[in-house]
């Protein structure tokens, strides 16, 4: 053992064995991506040899290159970050939104993800620190790269230079629309992080930009009627996990009872990211035209303005995205989490409805009150009380496929936990005797490990058929179905479309009777105008893609398929 020690010592006494273990490790993110990346290959060639050039040209201006590594520091940072995300979801680069969300997940749910990453952590912080003690060590050893060897390796990444770009000159004749160099690690993580940056600074000026904008927005209901209509946005929930939606085991025993519900069967969320997905269920934008987002304002105000009372009680934390600017523009804001006097440090979505309660007994004959939940977020087992611990075991600690018949588990009771907080609060608005109706939309679904991919969580930069296809339902109050039989039968009939959550605004106007120039009644599900359309997904430069060009895995389209979904 000690004869393999001193080996080691003097192998890396020596600046060349140095400089070919700092190539090694700048080029590990770039040769996992080969892998899990699908790409022609012309690009191939392009994808590791420009960038292998650079990092030897680098490394070769110094006599140690550990001091070119530490200049590097940032890079090596990103090809952990690189690392853990391939670890997590199998494939793609660091989207922008990735980078959003490290501004956007709070504490809380950054722990509860981290805490079961500790494998692929361990194994990216010994890389990393690894590497930066190897640069010291460069530093400190007296052996330096020799000049002629310096000019070899310059050659050599010259060389290497040369066989890049033409491997990116014929990929760019094959795909003439592509930019090759924005598509090779790691010029594209430091574009989206430009973009990032960018997106930021945009939303920060949302309150100036939006300032002046108007619905216009008028009731088209008899004004002395009580009226409640309810939007519930949920989190992280799948219809593949919903008895509704034909799961086998018993998810849904109470909303299942509801005769006057409907489920629609065929919705996919346009994001899989929260800080995009729910602002595109209250506002008027969509992926088709997301940038209206920094000019509008959201649903509240259109309630507002004809007069409704509105209120916005959340159980997440707030993050300063447009769920926030939004929220702060109902009458009443109450949050659960992110508050100094919450009522606990893991509240549940039950704990909302002594706030609807209060909030329905003083506010008068118009009400519209958006409930944000935190349903199947993970950690799940953290989602419900004891009460709806029933598929057990339910205390997975590991994200381990050996493990996931204990995740489904848990999963699954947050599922009968949204489920009673459903029908809750379909009760309370039963209960008032009001013209009311709720409705419910998540704003994703979520992987969790479901095939050969093992697939886990949502927000990747490429989504799944799991991430994407989830529940909408519109519950109905017997009031409403008297004076409004129509949107009922409207819903009827169009249960079964294909639609995305473009239309949960218009949809949610309609029920309400609001009329502005901002509804488009062939995005509504309970107008006779509703006509379906080609679904689009919002891409991460905040472009559309159709569903069959944003990403989705032949396994995901089998999916479709076998749920009798239209796709594209």
């Amino acid at each position: 053992m000690r004869h393999f020690k001193k080996k080691i010592s003097d192998w890396l006494s020596k600046q060349q064995n140095l400089y070919i273990l700092f190539t090694i490790i700048l080029m590990i993110p770039t040769c996992l991506l080969l892998y899990t990346e699908e790409m022609s290959m012309a690009m191939r060639v392009a994808y590791f040899f420009l960038p292998l050039s650079v990092y030897m040209g680098l490394l070769a201006m110094r006599q140690k290159p550990g001091i070119v590594l530490l200049w590097l520091s940032l890079l090596l940072l990103l090809g952990a970050f690189q690392e853990v995300l391939l670890y997590l979801f199998g494939n793609s680069i660091i989207a922008s939104d990735m980078f959003l969300n490290l501004f956007t997940t709070s504490t809380g749910e950054a722990s509860e993800l981290l805490s079961n990453l500790i494998p692929a952590l361990i194994l990216v912080f010994f890389v990393f620190f690894g590497a930066i003690y190897l640069a010291f060590h460069s530093i400190r050893i007296e052996d330096r790269l020799h000049v002629s060897v310096r000019k070899k390796l310059v050659i050599i990444a010259v060389c290497s230079l040369l066989i890049g770009f033409i491997g990116g000159v014929t990929a760019k004749v094959q795909e003439p629309n592509d930019n090759v160099l924005l598509n090779i690690y790691p010029v594209n993580v430091f574009y989206n992080m430009k973009f990032a940056r960018e997106s930021w600074h945009k939303s920060k000026n949302y309150r100036k930009t939006s300032e002046s904008f108007s619905f216009q927005a008028k009731s088209r209901h008899p004004s002395n009627d009580k009226e409640i209509y309810v939007l519930v946005i949920g989190e992280t929930s799948r219809s593949d996990n919903w008895s509704l939606y034909g799961y086998e085991r018993e998810t849904n025993p109470r909303l299942s009872k509801e005769k006057s519900l409907v489920c629609f069967t065929d919705v996919v969320t346009q994001c899989n990211a929260t800080h995009k997905s729910v602002p595109l269920i209250l506002s008027a934008a969509s992926a088709d035209n997301f940038e209206i987002i920094y000019k509008q304002k959201s649903i509240i105000t259109a309630f507002k303005e004809a007069g409704f009372k509105t209120a916005f009680l959340s159980n997440q934390v707030p993050n300063n995205t447009f769920t926030d600017f939004f929220s702060r523009e109902a009458d009443v804001v109450k949050l659960l989490r992110g508050d100094p006097l919450a009522i606990s440090d893991n509240p549940l979505d039950h704990d909302l409805l002594p706030l609807l309660d209060n909030f329905i007994a003083k506010s008068g004959n118009k009400q519209f009150i958006v409930l944000h939940t935190y349903g199947s977020h993970f950690n799940y087992r953290d989602r419900y009380s004891d009460k709806f611990k029933v598929f057990i075991p339910d205390n997975s600690v590991n994200l381990e496929y050996r493990h996931r018949d204990l995740l489904i588990n848990s999963y699954d009771n947050s599922i009968l936990s949204t489920d009673d907080f459903l029908a809750s609060v379909i009760d309370k608005l039963r209960n008032t005797g009001a013209v009311t109706c709720m409705f419910y939309l998540p704003d994703h679904g979520e992987d969790i490990m479901d095939d050969d991919r093992h697939r886990f969580l949502h927000a990747s930069p490429c989504p799944t058929y799991y991430q994407l296809h989830i529940p909408f339902l519109i519950w109905f109050s017997d009031e409403y179905n008297n004076r409004y039989p129509e949107a009922i039968k409207n819903a009827v009939s169009h249960h079964s479309s294909p639609i995305t959550t473009r239309a949960a605004f218009h949809t949610m106007l309609d029920l309400g009777g609001i009329a502005t120039a901002h509804l488009d009644s062939v995005f509504s599900v309970v107008n006779a105008d509703f006509s379906p359309r080609k679904r689009s997904y919002l891409n991460d430069h905040n472009l559309p893609e159709s569903l069959d060009n944003c990403g989705l895995k032949e396994e995901d389209k089998a999916m479709f398929r076998k749920k009798g979904m239209a796709f594209p």
